[in-house]
């Protein structure tokens, strides 16, 4: 057992010990006899409302959402349009489209590595 785990494992008995020998009741009979915990005497009126309230409420609040979230929304799209700005192409240089190499290559126009029988495979297709 790892040490974490002989830590927890310690803590657990301990936990359990401590709980024991508060002061709780002897027996469940003595547990049972106890009166349950109560709301005190009163009503809040905060506390308890109508379903009617409820429900009128909540029509009030996806209102609210619907109203508030079209504006936010088009914001929002607004926003991500002017930031997504399309970058200017870059310059066109000439020799990017050169066919034809001056000086030529020691080895002619075509690829380097191979063997002639690809180059000449290659200029006839």
């Amino acid at each position: 057992m790892s040490a974490l785990g002989r830590t927890a494992a310690a803590f657990g008995r301990a936990t359990v010990r401590r709980a024991s020998s508060a002061a709780a009741p002897a027996s469940t009979e003595a547990a049972a006899a106890r009166p349950a915990a109560r709301m005190p005497e009163g009503v809040d009126p905060a506390a308890f409302h109508p379903k009617a309230h409820a429900v009128s409420d909540m029509w009030r609040w996806r209102l609210v959402t619907g109203v508030a979230s079209v504006p936010v929304f088009g914001y929002f799209c607004l926003q991500m349009m002017a930031d997504h700005a399309h970058p200017e192409p870059g310059p066109a240089y000439p020799y990017l489209h050169i066919t034809s190499r001056v000086p030529r290559f020691p080895w002619g126009d075509d690829d380097l590595i191979g063997t002639p029988h690809d180059r000449l495979h290659k200029r006839d297709h």
